[in-house]
Order: C-alpha cells, then structure tokens, then sequence
C-alpha cells in the first residue's frame, strides 16, 4: 500500500469553517449521488431497453454499500433497544416509481431513536470510506497529498480500483432514504430550538473547550469523508456521462429524466 509524509489538510479548527465545509460537502454529495444513480440506470437503459435489467444492475453495482447500510440500520436498533421484524436484502418496486434496494423491518420508537437509526447508515459508510481511503489506498484522515508523485501514487497501487470501488459503493448506499429521514422533523426542531436558547443565554461560552475540540473533530472527519467521496464520484460521474453520450449519439436514443 502507498504511504507518504502528506501534509495536514485541515491545520486549524475554525468552527464555523469546519462547520460549513461538512454543509457545503455534504450538500454537493447529495447531489451527485442522486445525478449518478439515475444516469447510471440511464446507461443501461440505452444498452437494454429494460427497467428491471437497470434495476438489478445498479443494485449489483451498489450492493456493497446497501449490506453495509441496512445492516448499520439493524446494529443500531439492537444497540438502541428497538425491535427488528426482519431485514431484506433484496431489490423492490414501490410506489411512485421508487426502489427500494434492501430495508430493515422497525418496531415503532421514539422520534430520537428513530432519528438515530435512520441516521446510522451515514455515520458506518463515513467511517467505511475513512477506513479504505487510510488502509486501503494509504490516504490518512485530514491529509492531502504533498505532490503530483504522490498522488500518482494513490491512483495506480495494484488494488486502488479495488478501493476505490468499495468507496463509491458505500458512499452512494450510505445516504439516508425518504423513510430514515421521515421522524427528523420533530428531533431537528427541538435541537435548533435548543442550541438557539444555549447561543442566545450565552452557555456556550461555558462548554470545555476540549469539548469544542472533539467535535470539530468528528466533523472534520465526516466533512473529510464526503469530500473524498465527492471527488471520486465526479471522475465516475465523468465517465457516465461520457458513455451516455457516446451510446445516445450510436443509438439516435435519449433518456429522459
């Protein structure tokens, strides 16, 4: 595996930059994810006419990251204390044109429990994608490559493809769905409402700063991974579009989205 003296990517820990780096990232992950994952069923729509084909081959493509995610959904029900009916792995058709690629049966719970296990897919696959990037193609946390030569070097080790599907997998599976954000309303409200009376009573001058501290750097950590993450998707989302078009202009056919 490569390893290299990289600089620090992130030397000091300004919290509204950090802050609006893991916003900005986060948004723009949303984004090409949702991009990628219709033209890539456009793809294969242009190569087989069939929805279904689309369907399963995306579900291959992604199935890495769809185990990793409903499985992170069962973990935190049993850590949480909330009963699980059963977990499916497998592709299916809802209503409104949607699919579903894998689901986790939940006994009803609390808002805030709910909301944490809605929220768990996020937290593994942005763990995952660390993991890979640092084990698999030698990238520490918060670094940045010193020079062409060492970036060279990421891309061309014997199993960056390797890694660098395993990471565009998670990446794209590990985002929560219409039903895992559907009991973050209340839980998001009661915490602005909260951090708006802290900021405005002034307590959070009182929190410790090592307290400060870890939570910047956890931040950093997540708004690092989709940054990671973003990059690889968009030399992916290149190619996409690049094959799409190739396909579109031989077959004298157009998806329409």
């Amino acid at each position: 595996m490569p390893r290299s003296d990289e600089e620090t990517f992130m030397p000091t820990w300004d919290p509204w930059m950090t802050l609006a780096w893991l916003a900005v990232s986060l948004a723009l992950l949303v984004l090409l994810s949702r991009w990628l994952n219709r033209h890539m069923q456009g793809v294969v729509l242009l190569l087989f006419r069939s929805a279904n084909v689309a369907i399963y081959a995306q579900y291959l493509v992604l199935w890495p990251g769809i185990v990793l995610h409903e499985l992170s959904h069962w973990l935190a029900a049993q850590v949480l204390g909330v009963r699980t009916k059963g977990l499916s792995l497998r592709p299916r058709k809802l209503r409104g044109g949607q699919v579903s690629y894998g689901s986790v049966q939940i006994v009803s719970a609390d808002p805030v429990r709910n909301s944490l296990i809605g929220l768990a897919p996020l937290l593994a696959g942005s763990v995952a994608v660390l993991l890979c990037a640092a084990y698999g193609l030698g990238i520490k946390p918060l670094t940045m490559p010193a020079s062409w030569a060492e970036l060279r070097r990421y891309v061309t080790s014997a199993d960056a493809l390797i890694w660098g599907y395993l990471i565009f997998s998670i990446s794209n599976a590990m985002l929560p769905s219409e039903s895992d954000r559907r009991p973050w309303g209340p839980v998001v409200l009661f915490t602005g409402i909260v951090f708006a009376f802290l900021f405005a009573t002034n307590v959070t001058s009182k929190i410790p700063p090592s307290v400060t501290t870890v939570s910047l750097f956890v931040v950093s950590y997540l708004a690092y991974a989709f940054t990671l993450t973003i990059i690889i998707d968009g030399l992916v989302a290149l190619g996409v579009l690049a094959f799409e078009t190739l396909l579109s202009y031989l077959s004298g056919r157009r998806v329409k989205y």
